[in-house]
């Protein structure tokens, strides 16, 4: 007990002066013991390490508190890991090896909820620096594996003429509007604000959000899909900049042919793109069909609720640092295993529910890809 409280209990009266004395005795007692606690433990202190690899963490929790953990259940991280084709991850600073599940679950579990590396370090039995170089490289697989040809690119052999028109009778059920396939919006993720005399001060901040982030355009299918996701545009871009400098118009003219994607009244209607009828006192066919677009466009808004929500790291603005980490690379991974999450779990998703359109199974959606289409675009084979 310290010293004040220690006084405080017996039945003295004590002045002022005395009190404070007391109390200025008890901070210092407690300082010490703070500093005693956070000192760094002698060799001979320290507890041995217990490494947790994915079949030791199976063991140890529940179903339910693996989920919280990692996001996905237990019997899907093999099946993610071998979707995505994981190979053992190797950390280029300290040489240590992951397995492929392992590697994945550092990852979810990084992502999934704001943590620091060294929680990481106590919850799986690793080095900081290992766990940092584990997940960094895993990351950069993911990206230039997948993110590039299925987030940043259309996957144009899922979506054929066939895929687009069950797309666009799910979007007639709800709307009674024809020949829709898809939504287009955009969206800002916030980072901690750039210190100094940086040149992002001005660039990345967006005048609408009062904040400083990156931009991001996405299509959206009514499977629960994020089929294309192009960025990062500065924060002060706006929808139409990342509409042009995407070549967005001419890609949906190549691949949609008769179906349209329809956007918010930022839009201009132009080639396949569609947007609501603007201006006040509109005829009364007109504000009917503003209102039911405007009911189901919301589904692109839950669609990026449900990435943040499920991977709440890309909320974290003051943990993400442009200049010290690669934060496009969190945003475009995460959507990436957003997509997965919404394949392996459909039923709670509330845009399947609205448009009752299941999301492809898992191995279709990261199916194999046509070399020859990436191969003209330039991207890694």
């Amino acid at each position: 007990m310290p010293l004040f409280l220690a006084l405080l209990t017996e039945d003295e009266e004590f002045d002022e002066d005395t009190a404070m004395m007391m109390m200025l005795l008890a901070m210092h007692e407690e300082e010490e013991q703070q500093r005693h606690r956070d000192a760094p433990l002698d060799d001979d202190e320290r507890e041995p390490r217990v490494r947790l690899g994915y079949e030791a963490l199976c063991a140890k929790y529940s179903c339910h508190a693996f989920k919280l953990h990692f996001r996905f259940d237990k019997e899907d991280i093999p099946r993610l890991a071998k979707a995505l084709e994981m190979p053992v991850i190797k950390c280029p600073v300290t040489g240590a090896r992951a397995e492929p599940c392992d590697a994945l679950l550092y990852v979810l579990k990084r992502h999934a909820y704001p943590i620091r590396w060294v929680d990481m370090d106590a919850f799986f039995g690793r080095a900081v620096s290992t766990l940092a170089g584990i997940v960094g490289e895993t990351l950069r697989f993911l990206y230039n594996h997948w993110v590039v040809r299925i987030v940043l690119h259309m996957d144009v052999e899922r979506l054929d003429p066939g895929k687009l028109g069950e797309f666009a009778n799910a979007i007639y059920a709800v709307t009674e509007t024809a020949n829709i396939a898809a939504f287009i919006d955009g969206t800002v993720r916030r980072f901690c604000r750039p210190g100094g005399a940086d040149i992002n001060q001005q660039a990345m901040y967006s005048g609408h959000k009062r904040w400083h982030g990156y931009n991001y355009e996405a299509l959206y299918t009514p499977d629960g899909i994020l089929i294309r996701v192009i960025g990062p545009f500065d924060g002060r871009r706006h929808d139409m900049h990342m509409l042009h400098e995407g070549n967005l118009i001419a890609i949906l003219l190549e691949w949609f042919g008769d179906y349209h994607v329809y956007g918010d009244l930022g839009y201009p209607i132009i080639g396949n793109l569609l947007a609501g009828w603007k201006g006040k006192n509109l005829p009364a066919h007109r504000d009917r069909f503003n209102k039911r677009m405007s009911r189901a466009r919301v589904a692109i808004e839950q669609a990026f609720g449900h990435w943040v929500s499920t991977f709440k790291f890309v909320q974290h603005y003051q943990n993400l640092k442009p200049r010290l980490q690669a934060t496009p690379l969190i945003h475009l991974v995460t959507v990436l295993l957003t997509n997965c999450h919404v394949c392996l779990y459909p039923t709670p998703h509330p845009t399947c529910s609205m448009f009752d359109c299941e999301p492809p199974e898992l191995e279709d959606y990261l199916s194999d890809f046509d070399p020859a289409y990436y191969a003209g675009l330039g991207l890694p084979i």
